[in-house]
């Protein structure tokens, strides 16, 4: 079986015919005769182009991750502060937001559709208003859901850059 194998000492690519497992003890360059493993591999040049893609890829990830966080905050916020008309624009923008998920396959599972029900259920119960209930649902068992989220993220991540 042919391998495509890699020199690091002279940066040279090259195929050998492996055989048996004695063979890949025994690799040679053909190049500068130095041993060579066949777990080396060619680093990959990272273009300017790469860096900016992967920033963007990573900024839209942040984004879409504080995205129900950062609007059920603030839908919470203005209907704290009576600027009902902003509490239902943001919060018809989190609704937005979850058809498109639903719509693209990202599911909140069963107990996130029910918590979404029985919220929006719970709201009209509570506030004797159908719209103003419905919202005030949804919104804050998207913060709920959002924080909890965050909250589990920011641990995880600092337990695996302590212990990971």
């Amino acid at each position: 079986m042919k391998k495509k194998l890699y020199c690091r000492y002279c940066n040279l690519e090259f195929e050998k015919e492996i055989k048996t497992m004695e063979d890949t003890r025994n690799i040679t360059c053909p190049n500068c005769k130095k041993q060579v493993s066949d777990k080396d591999r060619k680093p990959e040049v990272v273009t300017k182009t790469d860096r900016k893609v992967e920033s963007l890829a990573y900024t839209l990830m942040n984004i879409y991750f504080y995205f129900y966080f950062v609007t059920s905050t603030l839908a919470l916020i203005f209907y704290f502060t009576h600027y009902i008309k902003l509490f239902e624009i943001t919060t018809i923008i989190t609704i937005i937001g979850i058809v498109i998920d639903y719509l693209l396959g990202y599911t909140r599972n069963l107990f996130g559709t029910l918590g979404l029900l029985i919220s929006s259920i719970l709201g009209v119960y509570i506030l004797k208003d159908t719209k103003l209930g419905i919202f005030l649902g949804i919104t804050v068992c998207t913060f709920i859901s959002s924080f909890i989220k965050v909250i589990i993220n920011k641990l995880l991540n600092r337990l695996f850059r302590k212990y990971g």
